[in-house]
């Protein structure tokens, strides 16, 4: 199935927030391979470093959409 706005704007959400005195910032988006019906959804979320102030990542992992679905974690430091 076709998404056409998936082209247009590959973003979903971005939120950023302020947790126990330090920032936040939540990613979501689209991703699609070179090989046809390949996609997904990443989640990416970073988190202030207090002693640098640089942002650290958190997690990242893929939902991949098509059959068989499954998450790929690329990075988890929760």
């Amino acid at each position: 199935m076709e998404m056409p706005w998936r082209n247009a704007d590959l973003t979903l959400s971005h939120i950023e927030y302020v947790k126990d005195g330090l920032k936040h910032m939540r990613l979501k988006f689209y991703i699609e391979g070179t090989e046809s019906g390949k996609q997904g959804t990443v989640h990416v979320e970073v988190k202030e470093n207090p002693e640098t102030g640089r942002f650290e990542v958190r997690y990242i992992f893929v939902d991949v959409d098509t059959y068989p679905r499954r998450t790929i974690v690329i990075e988890d430091n929760r």
